[in-house]
Order: C-alpha cells, then structure tokens, then sequence
C-alpha cells in the first residue's frame, strides 16, 4: 500500500492524500466509489450493489475540493448541469488532511487524519 501512495503523491502531490482520505469515507459509508473521470468528477458512487458484474444506476457525482475553495458561479453551473444530464447528484466533499501524523503510519500508508465534509448541489427549476 504505501508504495501506491508514494506513486500517487508523485503523479497528484497533495491532492491524492484528499482523494484517497474520501475514497475511504465513501467506502466506511458503504457507498462503492468507481473513477468519475468520464463526467470531470473525482468518483461516482453505486449505493445499493449486490455484485460488481450488476452495477445499479450511480446515484452521485462526487468532486474533491478543499474546504475554502472558491467556486466560480460557471464552474458551479457546469458540475451541476453535468450531473443533471446524466441522472445523478453533484456532491462536493470538502477535504482537509492533516497530514503525514509525525511519522505514525496510519492504516500503514503514512496518510494523516482528514475531515470530509459533503455538500450536495442541485439544480433549481421552476
């Protein structure tokens, strides 16, 4: 495991220690988080899954941000209608990591403790 992180942090840096701490909270929540890469998304998650071979509609799309990003009112726009367009729910995990804890391994990949905050956006329609 920790020679996928170290890759990782060299492809991502900082940002796959935010990715990777809501991977692991989508899975403690049992939702399964798949690549979100053909819709501009980090994940998209399958809630009710009975087996990989029979995949349930996703239910959300899921962007990793850290907690005081600052959305620009199109960027907002683009996840949103994006998501609408294909029948899911644009969710925002707002991500702090504290980092490598001092040294302590943590689940024996050096990935300190993060707060994930989860904020779902939708679309107003009259």
């Amino acid at each position: 495991a920790a020679a996928i992180v170290a890759r990782g942090r060299d492809v991502e840096g900082e940002r796959f220690d935010r990715r990777l701490a809501v991977y692991r909270s989508l899975r403690e929540a049992d939702a399964v988080p798949k690549t979100g890469f053909k819709f501009g998304a980090d994940f998209r998650t399958y809630l009710d899954v009975e087996t990989v071979d029979d995949l349930p509609h996703s239910e959300h799309l899921v962007r990793v941000v850290e907690p005081d990003h600052r959305f620009s009112p199109r960027e907002l726009s683009l996840d949103v209608r994006l998501a609408g367009g294909v029948r899911k729910e644009m969710v925002f995990a707002l991500t702090t990591v504290s980092g490598d804890d001092g040294g302590k391994e943590f689940d024996g990949d050096g990935v300190g403790d993060a707060d994930v905050e989860c904020l779902s956006i939708g679309r107003l329609t009259p």
